[in-house]
């Protein structure tokens, strides 16, 4: 039965959960569409490949409405934990305008779900003056 799990990881995989980095609400909707799709494709193979003998159907069923409650929950509090520890973060820089580099810095000082941390800005100008960077060292 090894190959329920491979399913349920291979849909993660085709929906971007593992190569994206997305706000909370649309990764959680990205992963309650992701474990419907796996369970009920694993529904359809017990049925098809006519296994309910070896597998029951209510527990997959049962199985299928927990993990749509606790793997959001799980990865909303795994995220900030490895972020916090060092772990997935990804470090940025910021180029653009004076207004324009605040709101960005704000926005992503806010959200630290998506693991994103800008670490410095490069300033232009909406003239033709001198670019020059600065950079905030950690």
């Amino acid at each position: 039965m090894a190959w329920m799990p491979v399913l349920i990881i291979s849909v993660f995989w085709i929906e971007g959960l593992y190569q994206r980095r997305l706000p909370f609400w649309e990764e959680t909707q990205r992963i309650l569409k992701a474990l419907f799709m796996s369970f009920t494709g694993v529904l359809a193979l017990v049925s098809v490949w006519k296994i309910s003998g070896l597998v029951s159907r209510a527990v997959i069923l049962e199985t299928g409405i927990l993990t749509l409650i606790f793997i959001p929950l799980v990865r909303s509090y795994w995220k900030p934990f490895l972020h916090q520890k060092g772990l997935g973060i990804e470090k940025l820089l910021i180029i653009g305008d004076e207004k324009y580099l605040n709101l960005v810095a704000f926005g992503l000082s806010r959200d630290h779900y998506m693991g994103l941390r800008a670490t410095g800005w490069i300033r232009t100008s909406p003239t033709d003056a001198p670019v020059h960077p600065v950079i905030d060292k950690e």
